[in-house]
């Protein structure tokens, strides 16, 4: 109330009063508890696990290389920040923008989609003098930035990298034409979605200018753009590092390029999908590449859950604090 006070003294302007927040219940804690345990079950029966196998890949695995594992997932904690410190033109320092990230994790459980991270990011950017407004903004700037690295590293792997999703002996052809025209037909139906449907241009073109706009201006200083997307890239390895780390803990010797290329079709898909956290989406998809990549099931699936943990759901832990 204070901070809205002397918003409206210094512009003549009353500020909107902020959003009622809900607080985590032990009852949407036991709900999220169950969405868990049902996106388990479902991805075991389409896929077939033994689970009585999967607990035994988990007994067998080097638990100080899930360690590593788990250290390379919480670097992203400083990582991100970075980004977002180089996305703001506000001075904010290293340690409050760390503990917005492990913050962010945690209200993404709860929320789900952008409008959590939207929200929270609005919150803390107002404390160091930045508008509501610019941090819509610059928080724009962010995702965008760190969509555009995760499909150039997508697209470099598929050109130049090691890239192997199936396995050498595999009886699997894939007609990579056909992908490309689906590809290109997916991106033709949107563009003509957001042409000519008023609900979905409405809200897509004003979020592209936004986004535009926020990068022509990082662009007058491209030290900070050169942060900006480094430190992108450096989250997308260290997520990619993690889940090598992780596969290698059950005997699995992945190409470095193929667990980061997962991760990222992971991270891709899950974001499209307005479930929290990404629960059982995200579990489903990790199999899926894994398995694509010449894993069987159950230890894909060992490798799937012991990841989402490290990278997912105990960062969280602090962010409630």
């Amino acid at each position: 109330s204070d901070l809205r006070d002397e918003v409206a003294r210094q512009t003549g302007v009353d500020a909107p009063k902020p959003a009622q927040v809900t607080r985590l219940s032990w009852k949407s804690l036991l709900m999220f508890g169950l969405t868990l345990l049902a996106a388990y079950a479902l991805i075991g029966m389409l896929a077939g696990i033994d689970f009585a196998a999967v607990w035994k890949e988990l007994q067998n695995a080097d638990w100080a290389w899930i360690l590593l594992g788990f250290v390379a997932a919480t670097v992203t904690l400083w990582t991100d920040a970075l980004v977002m410190m180089a996305a703001v033109t506000a001075p904010v320092p290293l340690w409050p923008a760390v503990q917005l990230q492990s913050s962010i994790k945690f209200v993404q459980l709860a929320v789900g989609g952008a409008a959590g991270r939207m929200a929270t990011n609005i919150t803390f950017l107002r404390n160091f003098g930045v508008s509501a407004s610019d941090s819509v903004t610059q928080g724009s700037v962010d995702s965008f930035t760190g969509f555009i690295v995760q499909a150039v590293i997508l697209l470099m792997a598929l050109v130049f990298g090691n890239l192997r999703l199936i396995p050498e002996d595999a009886t699997v052809d894939v007609n990579w034409a056909m992908l490309i025209v689906l590809i290109v037909f997916a991106v033709i139906v949107s563009a003509l979605m957001v042409r000519y449907v008023p609900v979905i241009r409405e809200k897509a073109i004003p979020a592209v200018k936004e986004m535009w706009d926020g990068l022509k201006r990082l662009a007058t200083n491209p030290q900070r753009l050169v942060r900006l997307f480094g430190w992108n890239l450096m989250s997308q390895l260290l997520f990619g590092l993690s889940l090598w780390l992780t596969a290698f803990a059950f005997g699995i010797v992945l190409p470095f390029t193929t667990a980061v290329v997962i991760y990222i079709i992971m991270a891709l898909l899950s974001g499209l999908l307005p479930i929290p956290g990404g629960v059982g989406v995200s579990e489903a998809t990790l199999t899926a590449g894994l398995m694509a990549a010449g894993v069987d099931e159950s230890t894909s699936f060992a490798i799937a859950v012991v990841f989402r943990f490290s990278s997912a759901y105990l960062p969280p832990v602090a962010g409630w604090f």
